[in-house]
This record gives structure tokens, sequence and C-alpha cells, in this order.
């Protein structure tokens, strides 16, 4: 997400060119995959809970806002979107929010 911010400022820095905030900035991310959303993120330890559906694709948009949330917390309410809604993991919630290790939930190879 620091994306947008590193870019203006190469545009603004390197370039000269003048930026500007309005449209605030949007960013969107797909991940797709032929069965399961479990072939490109691994859940670890991590359940599904109980007849949940197994999805093969994760779609997420925000758009900045200069009074919202950091990039963390964006980043986090993301990754609890893909935990809750797409993959459907029991207790993802601790793991998101460090109470269990991390580690246990890893990218395993998304552009």
């Amino acid at each position: 997400m620091k994306l947008a911010t590193a870019f203006a400022g190469f545009l603004a820095e390197e370039l000269g060119l003048t930026t500007r905030d309005y449209p605030a900035t949007r960013m969107g991310i797909m991940l797709q995959a032929p069965d399961s959303i479990n072939e490109l993120v691994d859940p670890g330890e991590l359940t599904v809970l109980p007849d949940a559906i197994r999805s093969n694709q994760f779609l997420a948009y925000t758009i900045a806002d200069h009074a919202g949330k950091t990039d963390n917390d964006t980043a986090r309410d993301l990754l609890t979107l893909l935990c809750d809604h797409t993959m459907h993991l029991a207790e993802s919630d601790e793991v998101i929010a460090g109470g269990r290790s991390a580690r246990r939930y890893t990218a395993t190879g998304a552009a």
C-alpha cells in the first residue's frame, strides 16, 4: 500500500512532476486460483469452519482517506476479509492480532 506514496514521490522528486491526491488513491487486490484459494495461501494450522464453501477467488478494494485508517490497519482489515469471508478460517482473529504465531499464516505465491 505504500507503493502509491513511493510512486508519487518518484514522480515529484525524480521527474519534477506535480501530483495531486484528488481523486484519492485506490488499491485493489485479486487472488484467483483454479480450485481453491488454499492453492495461493497456506492457512498453516488454522482450520476451516465446518460446512464452509470453498472459494477460489479473493477480491478487495480500498480508497485512501486522510482521516481514515493507517496502512497497517487497512492491511489488517484486508487480511481479516481474506480469512473470514474467503477462506472461512476459525480463530484467524488471534493470528491477525498477533496472539498466536503469525508464521502459521503464510502467503505461498501471489503476484
